[in-house]
């Protein structure tokens, strides 16, 4: 019988106020909001910033206090110094090393917030557009 009844009503609350009832909401409300109240709701931000800026800050300031460098990471990072913005290949040409030790240790570096990407440009021994490189 309760089943009945509650079907009955939820036809009932459809029927008068559409597939759109639910609860009623400030609209619905019958008696006017107070001025304080009303003052500090018009008042207040319609959006929370995020604080994602401030994260990755302190990220980078964690993990630079932690962080110690390999001889590697050092000579690749010394070689940026030297060249001014330059490309993994360029950096790899100017070390005599192989491009995948070149590539990963700028990556960490990067990672570390040490390195930071410098825009995209013609490498001057390959030719190809590619990121390169600066020290932050």
């Amino acid at each position: 019988m309760s089943r009945f009844r509650r079907n009955t009503f939820r036809r009932e609350v459809l029927g008068r106020f559409g597939s759109t009832a639910g609860l009623p909401l400030f609209d619905a409300v019958s008696k006017p909001i107070p001025e304080p109240i009303r003052s500090r709701f018009e008042s207040a931000p319609k959006s929370m910033p995020l604080a994602t800026d401030t994260r990755k800050l302190s990220h980078v300031i964690t993990t630079h206090d932690k962080m110690k460098l390999t001889a590697r990471q050092l000579k690749v990072l010394d070689t940026i110094r030297l060249l001014g913005p330059s490309t993994n290949r360029e950096i790899r040409e100017h070390l005599g090393w192989e491009i995948n030790c070149v590539t990963g240790r700028t990556f960490e570096l990067r990672q570390y917030g040490v390195v930071v990407d410098a825009g995209r440009r013609k490498c001057k021994i390959g030719g190809n557009i590619c990121h390169q490189w600066k020290v932050k």
